[in-house]
């Protein structure tokens, strides 16, 4: 429990996550327009002191790039943000564990039916690497899997390719050294999977355009929730 803890309804999404360019928040927390880890650290505090979390929540390329601004508790959002934000930065196996719930709650409140994740019949002898890793996704994580790096990697059978957005793991192991654990996802176009589609694009796009992109994923997401969640 962090104390910010509100109940609020799946409308409210996406009340008070903000696009903030990095200057406001150190003019705001720390009086300065100088970017450094002194800095930096004491906006984070002063945002979480207010209940708020921000993401990428690393040092900024710079004091021209821009982040987002979250209700650390609000919301389904606020929760999966933050558990994102950790995921990405630790990647720790109880960050990971962490962000599969959050992604398995997310997903409970989602409208469309094709979004929801279930498991399915077993796949067949030739099925793809994706096709079994996606079984194995769904019967052990019920759509969201926390795994090691290196074990996601090596079921996805890449081939020497870089792993992208869309093989729905996060974060991208390109950044993840030995030992990162990731959460391996079945459904990317899930109200959860874009969510994190947007998370990836804000640590991948820093310096430019990955705030604005995170932004407009939160926003296809919330078309997708429910008013209230289901009894």
């Amino acid at each position: 429990m962090t104390g910010c803890e509100v109940g609020v309804e799946a409308e409210e999404a996406l009340r008070d996550i903000q696009r903030r360019s990095v200057v406001s928040l150190l003019r705001d927390a720390a009086h300065t327009d100088v970017l450094d880890e002194a800095a930096w650290n004491q906006v984070r505090q002063d945002l979480r002191d207010r209940c708020f979390g921000v993401l990428p929540g690393v040092l900024p390329p710079s004091r021209d790039a821009f982040v987002v601004v979250f209700p650390l508790a609000r919301g389904e959002f606020g929760r999966i943000l933050e558990a994102a934000r950790q995921a990405a930065e630790t990647g720790t196996q109880q960050a990971a564990e962490e962000l599969a719930q959050a992604a398995r709650s997310l997903g409970a409140l989602t409208t469309v039916p094709r979004q929801r994740l279930y498991r399915g019949a077993p796949p067949s002898p030739d099925a793809s690497p994706r096709a079994r890793l996606d079984h194995r996704v769904g019967v052990e994580g019920d759509g969201y899997l926390a795994m090691p790096a290196a074990e996601a990697l090596s079921e996805l059978e890449l081939r020497g390719r870089e792993p992208r957005p869309r093989d729905g793991v996060f974060p991208l192991p390109s950044y993840a050294a030995s030992g990162f654990w990731v959460v391996v996802r079945r459904g990317v176009h899930s109200a959860p999977g874009i969510v994190l589609t947007g998370v990836q694009a804000a640590y991948s796009h820093r310096e430019r355009f990955g705030a604005e992109q995170l932004i407009s994923y939160l926003g296809t997401a919330a078309a997708a929730l429910r008013l209230t969640p289901s009894p």
